[in-house]
């Protein structure tokens, strides 16, 4: 947030740099975020590091079809957003406002959807099935309230979210 602001708006001598100041900012905390978790996990590691083939290929049985759904995911956002920009910029700007606002009613499910598959994973290599289904159970239940709430929200003040945004 503080590289938004000075790159976006400037500092002193440093001029401000508008939406390329955002998409550098964005860049630089994930180069320093991806730089921090390597470091982490150097220095938490007890004993020296052993290459074990079966492990790998677990962990490449769950990650590539994670990964994969995730490049897609961002690549289906990008090509929207290029076809939104190619229409022209009310096109682009609308397309970025509805985009905004359906992120907040799915970014809360989504989040809960992560933390319940950690649970049910933790749980199921504990040995205990049961507890990963309660909690499985549970996130459901709070992601539904939390998105049936969004729902009524996007039906009953559509107009007071769009004010946001716009006049």
């Amino acid at each position: 947030i503080g590289l938004d602001v000075v790159l976006v708006f400037g500092v002193g001598a440093l001029p401000g740099l508008g939406v390329a100041g955002a998409a550098w900012a964005t860049v630089l905390a994930s180069m320093v975020g991806a730089a921090m978790l390597l470091a982490r996990f150097i220095r938490d590691t007890d004993r020296p590091a052993v290459y074990r083939p079966e492990l790998m290929r677990k962990l490449f049985a769950v990650g590539l079809p994670m990964g994969t759904h995730f490049v897609f995911g961002v690549a289906g956002f990008a090509v929207l957003t290029a076809i939104q920009a190619r229409a022209g910029d009310t096109h682009l700007a609308a397309g970025q406002i509805a985009l905004k606002i359906v992120s907040v009613s799915f970014l809360p499910g989504h989040g809960l959807g992560e933390a319940a598959c950690v649970l049910a994973g933790q749980y199921v290599g504990a040995n205990r099935p049961q507890v990963a289904h309660r909690a499985f159970v549970s996130a459901t239940k709070v992601a539904m309230a939390c998105m049936g709430v969004m729902g009524l929200v996007f039906l009953l003040i559509p107009d007071l979210l769009l004010g946001l945004f716009t006049s």
